[in-house]
């Protein structure tokens, strides 16, 4: 209830603060009228939420601290601009964008691994486990769930409401954690007995967040950009905001992964109770 009621308004508040070039908050935190005061009010929210992290995954458990870690952002991004605003404001901002990303994701990430060591009563020991991220197996997985979040987003991503944002990047988080577990299930070979982990395919949505909006500097391009804002043909990935992507990994993989993790589960039932 705290990140709900206290941090998420919190963060949001911080975030209130920056402002685009014409003064308007169609801005994200590095594309703003200042990237410095954006940095340091990004720096200032992601320092809130790791915190906020690390004691409720020390407190509790980590799967409870994913949870809110994603009703921070989520207040975040559901009160930020649009990203068509941004977009016709300041008709770029591509590579600001990814990075962006890409520190909000090293800022969930630290939290997964500072508290890889904290125990849960509740979770099995691979479900949020951090090690061998980077084995051949895993970088599938990542890939899988990073083209997953990307297609889902072009899908789902119809426009730039902050609701259409989010649900885009949650959908694509699903499908992200349910391809991407398939993908790391059938690598490892794993026991029907055994859970897998899903860290992989969050952090493959983690990515998806850094490698959109690069992939709009070429489709549609900057170029572009404006004549697709103004037909309605703004790709989905460019509807979705830096901050949604994370609410996506922390909110839509666990329950792809939960999906299929109950499936084998309950063929795993039915196999023993033949």
């Amino acid at each position: 209830m705290l990140t709900l009621c206290v941090f998420g308004p919190l963060c949001a508040n911080f975030a209130s603060r920056v402002r685009s070039i014409d003064g308007s908050e169609r801005a994200s935190f590095l594309v703003s009228q200042s990237m410095g005061s954006g940095a340091a009010v990004l720096a200032a929210i992601l320092g809130i939420v790791v915190v906020v992290g690390v004691v409720i995954a020390k407190l509790t458990t980590r799967r409870e601290a994913m949870l809110n870690m994603a009703f921070m952002f989520g207040w975040v991004a559901w009160t930020s601009g649009r990203m068509g605003d941004l977009f016709r404001t300041q008709q770029g901002g591509f590579v600001q964008l990814a990075i962006e990303a890409g520190l909000i994701g090293i800022a969930v990430m630290v939290v997964l691994r500072v508290s890889s060591n904290f125990k849960g009563d509740d979770e099995t020991p691979t479900m949020v486990d951090c090690s061998g991220m980077f084995r051949g197996a895993s970088l599938m997985a990542i890939g899988a769930a990073m083209v997953a979040a990307i297609a889902s987003a072009w899908a789902f991503g119809q426009t730039d409401l902050s609701g259409q944002s989010l649900w885009a990047a949650f959908a694509g988080g699903i499908v992200a954690g349910l391809v991407g577990a398939m993908v790391l299930r059938s690598q490892e070979q794993v026991g029907d007995d055994r859970s897998i982990s899903m860290i992989p395919m969050i952090f493959g949505v983690l990515l998806a967040g850094v490698v959109a909006p690069l992939i709009g500097m070429a489709v549609p391009g900057s170029g572009k950009l404006l004549e697709s804002l103004a037909s309605g043909s703004m790709p989905g990935w460019l509807t979705v905001s830096p901050v949604s992507w994370a609410v996506g990994a922390l909110l839509g993989v666990p329950i792809g992964w939960g999906w299929l993790e109950s499936t084998v589960a309950m063929q795993e039932s039915q196999a023993q109770a033949a």
